[in-house]
């Protein structure tokens, strides 16, 4: 099975109402979608995005990126294993550029995984499992708790992310309302995106110490490994790392230093489905909690997530998928929550509808 056409589009497509982040409002998400098709007319599907502002790659590089490996495509066989789909990407595209890394590994394994006729979860590990427990990103304001409650409870959600790093005191009575209104069953994450102090962030740690924090993600505005010690050490919470990972220090060294608690591994940062599994492998080697999160991408992203979500290192995480509805028209299949869980496609491949690349 070889590539006869390689196709890159780039998209623009606007959240049903803005995100609110420590680093300000994102209105929309955009990128490119690339559709491989072999000599025997499969498809194969994939999404590079880079979350501008979170990114160590923008846009621009990322087109720049896809179109310079674009010719080079053509009349490439279709590698039979993941890691032979990394080296040809490695070839191709450098390390550099990780959202255009995992856009083109995800169609290439797309392809592999229709070539074997098996879904991409099965095709990664032969004991996937067919669906994946998310937890609930809760957007502000809440204009209505009664609504919120009742969405959470009957879809079934077991923990919910809540964007934090703004004004401290609105942020810890924001926590404490919806500890109030939606009960003790949930747990509650909480995602700073660096946007506190060091004095800050074990301020609110102290001041939320009764509400039951899972973990706090990225709590620093600068990354400094010893105050996350010291934070852990001097209230007691538990730390997850996010955008650290791409500080000048090294993601391995990370891991095995026992830096923090929990490690939140996005594929579009990290540089593709192979990388992940690696990185998330030696976590649990180190008995770290890893979880699996998207940066906000659209179906044929999102997808390929929800595939990775069901390999071995991965299991018994809550993970950061459930994005697509923040999108007006979701593919119900991949935003439907029910028992706190989204099922992931039995299809060949990313069990998508092909026809993704005409709707972007």
């Amino acid at each position: 099975m070889k590539i006869k056409s390689v196709e890159i589009k780039h998209y623009c497509r606007n959240f049903i109402k803005p995100l609110i982040t420590s680093r300000g409002k994102v209105f929309e998400r955009a990128g490119y979608v690339i559709r491989l098709t072999t000599d025997d007319g499969i498809i194969g599907l994939g999404e590079a995005a880079p979350l501008i502002g979170f990114s160590p790659d923008s846009l621009d590089q990322t087109g720049e990126s896809l179109f310079k490996a674009e010719g080079r495509l053509i009349e490439q066989t279709v590698p039979d294993t993941l890691k032979q789909i990394s080296s040809v990407v490695t070839g191709l595209i450098s390390r550099t550029n990780p959202a255009a890394r995992f856009g083109l590994e995800t169609a290439l394994a797309d392809l592999a995984a229709q070539k074997a006729n098996l879904p991409l979860n099965l095709w990664l590990y032969d004991k996937a499992q067919p669906e994946v427990k998310v937890n609930f990103l809760l957007s502000r304001p809440v204009e209505d708790w009664e609504s919120l409650r009742r969405q959470i409870i009957n879809s079934g959600y077991e923990a919910i992310k809540i964007k934090v790093g703004g004004d401290i005191d609105d942020d810890v009575d924001f926590v404490r309302q919806v500890r109030q209104n939606l009960g003790e069953r949930v747990a509650l994450r909480l995602d700073a995106n660096g946007g506190w102090s060091y004095a800050v962030a074990e301020d609110a740690m102290w001041r939320l110490k009764n509400v039951d924090i899972k973990y706090i993600e990225e709590p620093h505005e600068t990354f400094d490994p010893v105050r996350v010690r010291d934070l852990r050490r001097v209230t007691g919470a538990r730390v997850a790392l996010d955008e650290s990972l791409y500080s000048p220090y090294e993601i391995e060294t990370l891991i095995t230093g026992g830096v923090c608690d929990v490690f939140i591994f996005k594929p579009a940062l990290l540089g593709g489905i192979f990388r992940t599994i690696e990185l998330a492998a030696l976590a649990k080697q180190n008995n770290r909690q890893v979880v699996l999160t998207s940066t906000l991408e659209t179906e044929i992203c999102l997808a390929a997530q929800l595939h990775l979500s069901s390999v071995p290192e991965f299991a018994g995480s809550i993970c950061g998928l459930d994005t697509l509805r923040l999108f007006e028209k979701p593919d119900q299949a991949l935003s439907d929550v029910s028992g706190g869980t989204i099922k992931i496609p039995v299809n060949t491949g990313l069990g998508i509808d092909r026809d993704i690349w005409n709707r972007v």
